[in-house]
C-alpha cells in the first residue's frame, strides 16, 4: 500500500504548545506574520531589547516548514559552492559564509540562552557522490571550500554510511530538533512582551496613512511594522517573480539497530542530490531520508517520489519500517541568496531561503531586529530585496518567469491537460482539473466518494493549481501556493481559498470568497 505523508519525526518528539487564536481587535508595534524560526526567533530577539511584538501563526506554531526541515544546521549552501562562485567574486562568498555561520552560531547561543533541549549536538558534515558521475563535482566543490578557508578535508569512506566515491568533510556544523527548538523557544520568551496567536491566518492587509491593518481569519491587527516572516511574502510582491517554489519529501524509517555515523550526509546519485541523518527517540534509531526536489504543482504522481525514497532506504539500510513521511517546500531565489530586509516604509521580508531555511531564518531575525530597532545591520545590504541584478539572476529569473507566463498562457488560450471528464470518472481519493461550463474545475473524490468542486484558478495570480496525489493538496506551481482539498489556503503567497462553485442542470457559477 502506498503511504502517504502522515507528518514529519519532529512531530514525536517535541512539545505540544497552545496559543489562543485572535478573536477580536488588537493593536502592536511589530506585527510579524508567520510562527516558523524567522518569527519566533524574530521575536524573541525583539524581547531581549524590550521591544514589544505581535505573532500570528496560521497554524499551529514551528508546525509548518520549520516542522518539515532536516535540522540540518551547516555554513554551506544548499545551491554549489561552484554556482556560487561563478556569480560573486571571493569576498562576496566570504561574507556570505561568515553571514551563515553567524546564523548557526546564534542558534547554539539561544539554546544556552533560554535552556533549550532540543537534542541539539555538533556533527560534521559530509559531500559524497554514489557513482562516477558526481566526481568532477564533489571535487569542485572541495575547491571552492578550501578556497574560502572553511575547514574541510577528506573522508574515507568508512566514514560515510552508503557505497561512496571520493567525498569530503566539512567539520564543526550542527543538528537539532527544528521543530522543538521553536516550540520551546516560543514558550520561554517574555509573554508580556510578546503575544503569539494560533490558527490565525492572514486574510486581507491594507497600508493605511501611518499603519498597517490586518485582518485574520477572525479579528483585525493594527501595527505599525510588518514583517512577513512566512517563507515566501503574502498578497503581491515583485520578489515572488524571482523565486521558484520547491516540494521535497523526507521519511523517517526504524532500523533494525543503531548504526555508528552522527554526520550529516550530502550524497548525489545519478545527479540527483539527496540527504542522510539518523536520530533516536527513546533510543530506538531512525535514519531520515529527504530528496526528490520538484517544481511545485508540475508532478502529477508524487506518490511515485515517495515510493523511490523508500525502496532508497529499505536498499542501503536496516529498515524495519517506515514510520513518518512528509513534504516539504521551498523557494529557491533567482541569484541564489534570499531576500531580507525593508520592502516599504514598516514592511519586511525575509523569503528565498531555498533548502537553508533553518540557519538563513534565524539569521533573517537577527538582521530584521537591527533594522527594525536601528535602521541598519551587518549583513543588511548582502541580502537585501532591492538589490535585484539581472546578470546575477537572468537565467534562474527567465526559467522561472518563463515557466509562470506559460502557465497563465495555458489558462488563457484553454490548452494543455484540462479536459472535459464526466466527474463520475474522477476516482476516489483523486483530484483532476477539468473543464466544464467554460470554467476550470478542481474536483476531487473524497474517501466517502463524495465530490468536492472548487475553481482550479489560483486566487493570487490566476494560475491554474495541479493536484498533489501524495499530500492531497491543490498546488499551485507559479508562485506557490497551495490548498486543501477543500479549498483553505495550506501555505504560500495567496490570501484566499479557492473559490467556491454552485451549479444547476450542467450550469456553473463561482463564488468568489469574501475578502
Amino acid at each position: 500500500m502506498m503511504m502517504r505523508p502522515t507528518g514529519s519525526i519532529w512531530e514525536a518528539d517535541s512539545l505540544e504548545v497552545d496559543f489562543p487564536g485572535l478573536a477580536a481587535e488588537h493593536i502592536t508595534d511589530v506585527l510579524i506574520i508567520g510562527g516558523g524560526i524567522t518569527g519566533i526567533s524574530l521575536a524573541a530577539l525583539l524581547a531581549e531589547q524590550g521591544q514589544p511584538s505581535t505573532v500570528v501563526e496560521a497554524c499551529r506554531v514551528g508546525k509548518g516548514t520549520t516542522g518539515h526541515s532536516t535540522g540540518n544546521l551547516y555554513e554551506l549552501m544548499d545551491t554549489s559552492l561552484t554556482e556560487f562562485c561563478d556569480k560573486y567574486n571571493e569576498e562576496k562568498m566570504r561574507s556570505v559564509t561568515q553571514a551563515r555561520k553567524k546564523g548557526l552560531e546564534l542558534i547554539a547561543d539561544l539554546t544556552n540562552r533560554y535552556a533549550i533541549e532540543a537534542k541539539q549536538r555538533r556533527c560534521d558534515m559530509y559531500l559524497f557522490s554514489m557513482d562516477a558521475d558526481g566526481i568532477d563535482f564533489n571535487r569542485q566543490e572541495f575547491r571552492a571550500a578550501r578556497k574560502l578557508n572553511l575547514p574541510v578535508r577528506e573522508a574515507t569512506g568508512d566514514e560515510i554510511p552508503l557505497p561512496s566515491f571520493e567525498g569530503f568533510k566539512l567539520e564543526g556544523q550542527m543538528q537539532i530538533n527544528p521543530l522543538r527548538y521553536v516550540t520551546e523557544l516560543s514558550q520561554k520568551i517574555s509573554p508580556e512582551l510578546v503575544k503569539i496567536f494560533e490558527a490565525s491566518p492572514v486574510i486581507e492587509m491594507q497600508r493605511e496613512k501611518d499603519h498597517f491593518t490586518v485582518r485574520t481569519r477572525d479579528g483585525i491587527i493594527h501595527a505599525k511594522t510588518v514583517v512577513h516572516a512566512t517563507h515566501t511574502p503574502k498578497g503581491l510582491m515583485f520578489e515572488q517573480a524571482l523565486l521558484g517554489p520547491y516540494r521535497e519529501y523526507g521519511i523517517a524509517c526504524r532500523l533494525s539497530h543503531a548504526l555508528a555515523f552522527n554526520g550529516i550526509y550530502w550524497g548525489q546519485l545519478k545527479n540527483e542530490k539527496f540527504s542522510v541523518r539518523f536520530y533516536e527517540i527513546e533510543e530506538v534509531p531512525y535514519v531520515l531520508v529527504i530528496g526528490k526536489k520538484h517544481k511545485t504543482g508540475d508532478v502529477m504522481d508524487n506518490e511515485r517520489l515517495i515510493k523511490e525514497l523508500k525502496e532508497f532506504a529499505y536498499q542501503y539500510f536496516p529498515v524495519q519500517s517506515v514510520v513518518y513521511c512528509w513534504g516539504g517546500q521551498h523557494y529557491r531565489p533567482a541569484d541564489l541568496l534570499p531576500y531580507i530586509g525593508k520592502t516599504g516604509p514598516g514592511e519586511y521580508i525575509a523569503t528565498g531561503y531555498a533548502t537553508d531555511g533553518l540557519v538563513y531564518g534565524t539569521l533573517a531575525a537577527s538582521i530584521l531586529r537591527d533594522l527594525i530597532l536601528e535602521g541598519k545591520s551587518e549583513f543588511a545590504a548582502l541580502f537585501s530585496p532591492s538589490r535585484f541584478n539581472p546578470l546575477k539572476s537572468a537565467k534562474n529569473f527567465v526559467r522561472e518567469n518563463i515557466d509562470v507566463a506559460a502557465k497563465l498562457v495555458k489558462r488563457v488560450l484553454d490548452i494543455g491537460t484540462y479536459h472535459d471528464k464526466d466527474f463520475s470518472k474522477v476516482q476516489v481519493e483523486t483530484g483532476e482539473v477539468i473543464n466544464h461550463g467554460g470554467h476550470k474545475l478542481a474536483v476531487y473524490r473524497a474517501p466517502d466518494k463524495k465530490l468536492i468542486v472548487k475553481s482550479a484558478v489560483c486566487p493570487h495570480m490566476g494560475c491554474i493549481v495541479g493536484f498533489n496525489s501524495a499530500e492531497q493538496s491543490w498546488d499551485c506551481p507559479c508562485h506557490g501556493s497551495r490548498f486543501a482539498v477543500t479549498g483553505e489556503v495550506l501555505e504560500g503567497p495567496s490570501l484566499a481559498p479557492l473559490a467556491s462553485i454552485t451549479g444547476n442542470k450542467g450550469k456553473v457559477e463561482i463564488i468568489e470568497p469574501k475578502q
